[in-house]
């Protein structure tokens, strides 16, 4: 993407903003109800936002939907080791 992509920059930054904001959503729901300990919910769903971003590139990249899989499982590992 160069400096003339604005508007691809603005729907792409719009998703993940939206993609973060409904991770952060379900985080705090979650933390609220305890089943995670106290932390940092927006920290925590822009690490996840970022992570599912990074397996589209990858997923992409390499021609391997299977990436989507391996996230799943590491997301799955963090959230129980806050529980």
């Amino acid at each position: 993407m160069n400096g003339d992509d604005n508007a691809i920059r603005e729907r792409a930054a719009g998703y993940i903003d939206r993609t973060q904001t409904r991770i952060g959503e379900a985080l705090s729901e979650a933390a609220g109800s305890a089943d995670l300990r106290q932390m940092s919910v927006a920290d925590a769903a822009e690490g996840l936002s970022a992570q599912f971003q990074g397996a589209g590139v990858l997923a992409v990249a390499r021609n391997d939907p299977s990436v989507y899989l391996r996230l799943s499982k590491s997301i799955n590992a963090l959230v129980r080791a806050y529980g």
